[in-house]
């Protein structure tokens, strides 16, 4: 995991950073071989708005190929397991508007490359809509 302020604009927290982590797991245990995610994200994107940050990101969670040979052979599927996806991968960008001190709203819009890859079946990309309620006290 990294992650690294780039360009600081005057004091405090603003400024924009890149962060980069990376996971591996042992086949013999995990549905998630490995895990990589990358990005940006401004803090301090507006005057006056010094806590709200805005991000890119894109995470890709690789499928473990013992069960999606399993999958593809229990599912006749021609072509075997080659035919399924390797992994699902998601870009992300999100908008964190902190309200108070102690609370903040995180609104973000992903798009979704082979979301069905944990169910061992292809399916079309798709976009989705979330947001995040933070309470710290």
């Amino acid at each position: 995991m990294a992650d690294q302020m780039i360009l600081r604009d005057g004091t405090g927290n603003r400024g924009l950073s890149i962060f980069a982590q990376f996971t591996a797991n042992p086949e013999a245990s995990a549905q998630i071989t490995h895990w990589y995610a990358a990005g940006l994200v401004k803090t301090g994107t507006f005057a006056g708005r010094d806590a709200d940050s805005i991000s890119i990101g894109i995470v890709h969670a690789q499928v473990n190929p013992r069960l999606r040979r399993a999958a593809a052979d229990a599912q006749a599927i021609p072509g075997g397991y080659a035919a399924l996806p390797v992994g699902e991968t998601a870009i992300e960008m999100s908008y964190g508007i902190q309200l108070r001190r102690w609370l903040s709203i995180r609104p973000d819009v992903q798009y979704i490359l082979d979301p069905g890859a944990f169910s061992y079946r292809r399916t079309n990309d798709a976009l989705a809509l979330g947001g995040q309620v933070k309470m710290q006290f």
